[in-house]
């Protein structure tokens, strides 16, 4: 008997504990928000008695008594360091002079008292009366209108309809409704008492229930049946007492006891099928669900969340607690269906986002859940169909309400759009994974999110839906999964090819549909592409992994060939493309992004189009020289010097047509003369000291071959052609650019010349070999003369005479007792002309001079 009063106690004390120690923390919390009260209303009026002072101070001088303004005119005089003015002992007030007393019909002008005027000390005449300025206060300026506070990371609109979201929140969660105290016109320590004192009392009932309960099981008070029959009559009647409390004042009241009711109800379901099986599960099913859309209506009719958010537990608690052990998806996912639906029901009606939230949150755990415990691969087309069917209805529950009242859509509702699509592409991929290891099966599940959300941006834009978030979220995830699905279709090859068409396809739909957020998407694939070019694609063809070119037959080799080709060029085509079309874009279609819509023009401190043109010139160059590098020596060895100058030359060229272009001048002459040097070292460093050349103005490289000098000619005739062009280009362009590329080009023909012929005529015509060299440079003296006279250069003619003295010092001291006689007589003959066309041409030039005419 004891015992039994013990036990009593002690569940007494554990009542009264957990029931008043959320009372004495909502005190103290009352306490304190009733200091910070006190304390906001002390400064307030602190602050209006200080602002009588602050206005009187702020009044302009015309409206001071006489004495005011003498005294303000002291202080202006004392502050700019002159002497004050006198001022009347006792100025004679207005008051001191009665007032004639006469009848109240009758209105007499009170006499004017007339203040005598303030003579200065130092000077004799009056202080002028334009120097009354001085003590004039000038006006206050105007008053700025505060600067809304900025807000890092989100513009400000947005900011504060998640602020107004938050809060809303966080008032429901403190006070029980959605407004704030001072919205409602109510106290806020009546709000939080009342508040929190029916959720305790709840709680403390909801364990009374329990424990009258266990207390009727231990003493078998009542049999199971008469337990779940009083268990409903009591819900029942709780649940009616509930309703009729919604219509008066005691509406809080009303919600606390209907909460009761539910959670008895479903207890109760719990107990007549799962605890002391007197139903079938069937009909505690049922039974539950009727007991969540009853909940739900009443939900919507008086507009209680909380009564809402106990249907959702205890309509997803269902499968829970009525759990057969055995696998049914067909019933148990129609049964989620069903309860979804009704969410998206109240999420038209009311736009809950708690509501929303759990409901996902809860869907999909529960579908985790029963998944993990069941799986087998003959149920993969039930739980994908599931899947799919769960992530359209919490896709559109998300922002349906905003839709349906034209509100815009915040921050919470786009983390809720995101957080539905990763729930449900991971458990996608999740599930795919467990079928199969392809990454091709990925492949419909990532092009399927794309047509969704492009449908949905669709239907935004034709209704010209005003929805920034909205709009700009499904577009961001059209070209985030569009994007994921070239790595589960195509190898890592063909990657940066199928990124770049895309970001080409979305530049042209950015532009077509007037969207900045598309523009800039494809702007930054188009930067992804180009990296992934750099220091992925070009290492991983030529550099690591790559077969070298020996290794291969001839239809590998061109089959790799045309692979790179196709592998390199469409992201650089497509990136010419780009920037044609960001300088001449397409016109807006009649489909298109509306204003609100869309992110806010950004200005770059550069051209972007511009600066991507140029790095992708510059990738294209490199693959350039690999591609050469590798085809030129798998198809014929010795020319692959040549035609790597041949690249280096035609891409100066290249980048000297950008000249024309005022745009990015200056970094289209810096490639150039980075071209320029690289093309002079190229040659010289690479190709002519890998001949060999010696002091003998020969190559002993090796055995003279015709083919290894064709070669030769080839690679310094190509450089030598296209310093030649650089310097007719440049003269109207670049003169002093254009002088030194017409030194250059003589110099290089006269040393590559030189060597060139003497290795031919050393291994072919040795007998001619000294001979062959003075006509070489005789000629070339010749060519100096004559242009130095006809554009009247004087040290190019200087030049010129110097080699001829040169040449023939040579011929008469050291080719003539080396030459054979026939060759002797050929070199001389030759020699000879050059020296007389040299005379004829003086001769032709000094007759053409004025001087000599007359």
């Amino acid at each position: 008997m004891f015992e039994f009063f013990a036990e009593q106690v002690l569940g007494l004390l554990l009542i009264l504990t957990v029931a008043f120690l959320p009372i004495a923390l909502l005190v103290c919390l009352v306490k304190i928000l009733n200091r910070l009260n006190a304390l906001l209303h002390l400064m307030e009026r602190f602050h209006k008695d200080l602002a009588p002072e602050e206005k009187a101070a702020d009044r302009p001088v015309a409206d001071l008594a006489p004495e005011e303004k003498a005294a303000k005119l002291a202080a202006a005089l004392q502050q700019a360091g002159q002497a004050p003015l006198p001022v009347p002992e006792k100025p004679l007030p207005l008051k001191e002079e009665p007032a004639p007393l006469v009848p109240p019909p009758l209105l007499i002008r009170e006499p004017d008292v007339e203040t005598p005027p303030l003579v200065p000390v130092f000077e004799e005449k009056p202080l002028p009366l334009k120097e009354e300025s001085v003590v004039e206060v000038p006006p206050p300026p105007p008053e700025e209108e505060p600067q809304p506070a900025r807000s890092f990371g989100l513009p400000a609109a947005i900011a504060e309809q998640v602020k107004e979201r938050m809060r809303s929140v966080k008032n429901w969660l403190l006070y029980g409704q959605f407004e704030s105290p001072e919205e409602s016109g109510r106290s806020a320590e009546k709000l939080l008492a009342a508040t929190w004192l029916l959720r305790a009392g709840i709680l403390v009932i909801l364990f009374t229930a329990a424990f009258m309960l266990k207390l009727s099981i231990d003493r078998g008070l009542l049999g199971p049946e008469g337990r779940v029959i009083l268990s409903y009559i009591t819900a029942a009647v709780l649940l009616f007492f509930g309703i009729r409390l919604q219509h008066g004042v005691y509406y809080r009241l009303g919600q606390a006891i209907l909460g009761i009711a539910l959670v008895m109800f479903y207890f109760s379901t719990y107990a007549l099928s799962a605890m002391y099986h007197l139903a079938p599960a069937i009909v505690a099913a049922i039974l539950m669900v009727l007991t969540t859309i009853a909940a739900g209506f009443i939900a919507d009719r008086f507009n209680t969340l909380a009564v809402a958010i106990i249907a959702i537990l205890g309509g997803y608690g269902t499968p829970i607690m009525l759990s057969t052990g055995t696998k049914n998806f067909p019933g148990l996912f129609s049964y989620m269906l069903l309860l979804g639906i009704g969410v998206l029901w109240l999420a038209i009606r009311r736009g809950w986002l708690p509501l929303n939230w759990l409901s996902m949150l809860f869907c999909y755990t529960l579908y985790h859940l029963a998944s993990a415990k069941h799986f087998s691969q003959e149920d993969f087309p039930v739980l994908m169909v599931a899947l799919i069917l769960f992530f359209i209805l919490y896709s559109t529950v998300v922002f349906v309400h905003n839709v349906r009242h034209r509100l815009p859509a915040t921050v919470l509702e786009v983390c809720a759009l995101l957080g539905n699509a990763a729930l449900f592409f991971s458990s996608s991929c999740l599930l795919i994974g467990k079928m199969t290891s392809e990454r091709l099966w990925y492949s419909p599940l990532t092009l399927g999110l794309t047509v969704f959300y492009i449908a949905h941006a669709y239907l935004f834009m034709s209704r010209k839906l005003r929805d920034k978030g909205l709009v700009l979220s499904f577009l961001g995830l059209a070209a985030f999964f569009l994007a994921l699905t070239f790595p589960v279709v195509f190898s890592a090859r063909w990657l940066g090819a199928a990124w770049a068409m895309q970001a080409l396809l979305m530049l042209w739909l950015g532009y077509s549909l007037n969207s900045r957020f598309l523009r800039g998407i494809a702007w930054l694939l188009f930067i992804i592409c180009l990296e992934r070019f750099a220091f992925h694609d070009l290492g991983g063809a030529f550099i690591f992994g790559a077969p070298a070119h020996f290794d291969v037959d001839a239809t590998t080799f061109w089959r790799g060939f045309v692979e790179r080709v196709v592998q390199f060029m469409v992201p650089i085509a497509c990136l010419a493309a780009a920037a044609r079309i960001s300088r001449r874009p397409p016109p807006e279609g009649t489909l298109s992004v509306p204003e609100g819509s869309d992110i806010k023009e950004r200005t770059l401190p550069f051209a972007l189009p511009t600066a991507l043109l140029t790095c992708g010139f510059i990738l294209l160059f490199l693959y350039l020289n690999f591609e050469v590098y590798r085809t030129i020596g798998f198809c014929y060895l010795p020319f692959r010097p040549a035609a790597l100058t041949a690249l280096w030359v035609l891409t100066a060229v290249a980048v000297l047509s950008m000249f024309k272009v005022a745009e990015g001048q200056h970094i289209w002459r810096i490639f150039f003369l980075v071209l320029l040097m690289g093309i002079l070292l190229k040659t010289f460093f690479f190709d002519f000291l890998s001949f060999g050349p010696n002091w003998r103005l020969l190559y002993v490289s090796g055995e003279f071959l015709w083919r290894d000098s064709a070669m030769r000619t080839l690679n310094f005739g190509f450089l030598v052609l296209g310093i030649l062009y650089f310097r007719n280009f440049l003269w109207g362009h670049e003169k002093k650019l254009g002088q030194v590329c017409g030194f250059l080009w003589p110099i290089l023909l006269f040393i590559y010349s030189t060597w060139e012929l003497n290795t031919v005529l050393a291994n072919r015509l040795p007998e001619l070999m000294g001979g062959g060299i003075s006509v070489l440079w005789g000629t070339f003296a010749f060519c100096f003369v004559y242009q130095g006279l006809k554009k009247d250069i004087p040290w190019l003619r200087y030049l010129g005479l110097g080699i001829f003295l040169f040449v023939v010092g040579k011929v008469f001291l050291y080719d003539l007792r080396r030459l054979d006689a026939l060759y002797r007589v050929v070199a001389f003959l030759l020699f000879g002309l050059l020296l007389m066309g040299a005379a004829f041409i003086y001769l032709k030039f000094w007759k053409t001079e004025p001087k000599d005419q007359a």
